[in-house]
């Protein structure tokens, strides 16, 4: 197979087929990394709508209200933007759908450092 330039793809030749037809700059890709760093999610701010407005959130109700299957993920992204949450996590105690023991974490937020 060969990309658009007629550069024939094999595994000797991997770092200079082109697929997009154009060059890269690495800096402008390093640029665009670091400001992607600096940009805050949706998942990031539905979470804190919620939080804000509830007061908590545990990663039950993320998944049924946003479809957010990774709240601690984002929990820790949140933090690492300069939002606090109460420390150490809560854990709570219960049962799941089927009736068996188990825990899971909720996460109470305190406001912004």
């Amino acid at each position: 197979m060969a990309d658009i330039n007629g550069v024939e793809r094999t595994y000797a030749n991997k770092d200079e087929y082109d697929w997009a037809g154009g060059e890269h700059d690495e800096a402008e890709i390093l640029e665009a990394m670091k400001n992607k760093e600096n940009t805050i999610s949706n998942q990031k701010l539905q979470v804190l709508a919620y939080v804000r407005t509830n007061g908590s959130i545990t990663p039950r109700e993320a998944d049924s209200t946003y479809a957010i299957t990774r709240l601690a993920a984002v929990i820790f992204d949140l933090k690492a933007l300069g939002h606090q949450f109460v420390e150490p996590t809560q854990i709570i105690k219960g049962t799941n759908k089927f009736g068996a023991p188990c825990t899971w974490a909720k996460y109470v937020y305190k406001g912004r450092a």
